[in-house]
């Protein structure tokens, strides 16, 4: 089922530029707990029609603001039947509000599994003050400028890989077998832009052992 929230967070620039702007986000987080709100009731009322036998098998997918809204439905859900919804992914979620209650965070399913393609910044900015927002998190490709958006003029770079987390978690859902290099603790040592500049310098050759990346990650 898709949720077409659209209405709510539109932006009067242009399609390249709206989706990361700050109006756009403004007003896109003053109307998650909305949302997160209507899809945390349509769940329960799968779950009072017998449709869903729990929450527990509901895997919310949420890309840029939507990540947070997944994690609103997953936290009123949680507060108002006690259950946790099965997994969220967040797919290269957007700047957010420090309060918990209007951002993605691991407490807010069973799993939370995170894709930055082109906010990785703001992914370990949030994590470096103590806001971790995933159990697992992929920095694909180092988590910021993707390769096939490098020829873009300045301004539709962070665009084209903001959305591209989008595909890539698509392709994981038909390839079944993308691989991820987990972080070593040499890796992970460091500033945000340290730890960057070594994920980007990544060989498939420097990895010591793979976890599988998307839709069939292990803990899942």
């Amino acid at each position: 089922m898709m949720v077409n929230y659209a209405k709510l967070t539109e932006s009067r620039l242009p399609p390249m530029l709206s989706s990361l702007s700050y109006l756009h986000a403004l007003a896109g987080h003053l109307n998650t707990q909305v949302v997160g709100k209507r899809i945390s009731e349509f769940i329960q009322f799968l779950m009072a029609a017998y449709v869903l036998h729990g929450p527990g098998n509901v895997h919310v997918i949420g890309f840029g603001t939507g990540a947070h809204i997944a994690g609103i439905a997953g936290r009123l859900l949680q507060e108002r039947t006690g259950n946790l919804v099965g997994r969220i992914t967040g797919l290269d979620p957007s700047l957010h509000f420090p309060a918990r209650r209007f951002r993605l965070t691991q407490s807010n399913a069973n799993f939370v599994d995170v894709s930055y393609t082109g906010l990785a910044k703001l992914g370990n900015l949030a994590n470096a003050i103590g806001f971790r927002t995933g159990h697992v998190q992929f920095y694909v490709n180092g988590g910021d400028i993707q390769p096939n958006c490098q020829n873009f003029a300045l301004f539709i770079d962070p665009f084209c890989s903001h959305t591209a987390a989008t595909y890539y978690f698509a392709k994981s859902i038909k390839v079944r077998d993308v691989k991820a290099c987990p972080c070593s603790r040499l890796e992970c040592r460091g500033n945000i832009f340290q730890r960057l500049t070594r994920f980007r310098n990544l060989k498939p050759q420097d990895c010591i052992g793979y976890i599988t990346y998307g839709q069939s990650v292990p803990s899942w």
